[in-house]
């Protein structure tokens, strides 16, 4: 069975069922503020296309022609240390499951003042093979042979300006292999931190 988000990248999911509902505040910008030009320059996605929205946590879908479909998603909600901790460990028991990557992020990359990241790639060798001619399909390999797809996932808390409150943020996104890179997906987190995209 083919999935567009791999476990490991659906830590963020945890986190809107785990924030108290006291907790949300109406600093915190809306979800639906990051699908524009200066997301999509910084991912290299071209348009995305808002898909659905669950309290602070909005997908979003674009169209490569000859490739995947690349997805995007972005949650934010406020920080707790519990909540965090959450996130953490779940991305980590999910990225061993499925042999993805899980990492640290290094504090002079400035993504807030805390971070990980999870990398996953699926080449889609656990799949039947392809036989004959197959249309590409929109999500990810739907069999053994397909081009692979790649998946990054990185969850960040700090103040998104200065003197606020810490914020969790988790930015996710799955593209066909070569589409979608970690460190654009890293640089983006930064210029939300910095206050370039708000």
């Amino acid at each position: 069975m083919r999935r567009a988000w791999p476990t490991a990248l659906l830590a963020s999911l945890a986190l809107i069922a785990a924030a108290p509902a006291s907790a949300r505040v109406s600093s915190i910008p809306r979800c639906n503020r990051f699908g524009g030009a200066a997301v999509t320059s910084v991912l290299g996605t071209g348009p995305l296309l808002l898909q659905k929205t669950i309290g602070n946590l909005c997908s979003y879908r674009g169209l490569r022609p000859g490739h995947y479909d690349p997805l995007f998603a972005i949650q934010l909600v406020p920080w707790s240390r519990a909540l965090f901790a959450l996130a953490e460990a779940h991305a980590m028991g999910s990225a061993a499951a499925e042999h993805a990557a899980f990492g640290h992020v290094s504090r002079s990359l400035k993504v807030g003042t805390q971070a990980f990241d999870v990398y996953y790639v699926n080449n889609g060798n656990s799949l039947e093979p392809c036989e004959g001619v197959t249309p590409m399909p929109p999500l990810g390999p739907g069999c053994r042979g397909e081009p692979a797809s790649t998946a990054v996932n990185v969850v960040a808390r700090g103040p998104l300006k200065r003197g606020g409150s810490d914020v969790m943020v988790s930015l996710s996104e799955v593209a066909q292999s070569g589409d979608v890179s970690l460190s654009h997906v890293l640089a983006l987190a930064a210029r939300i931190f910095a206050g370039q995209i708000h």
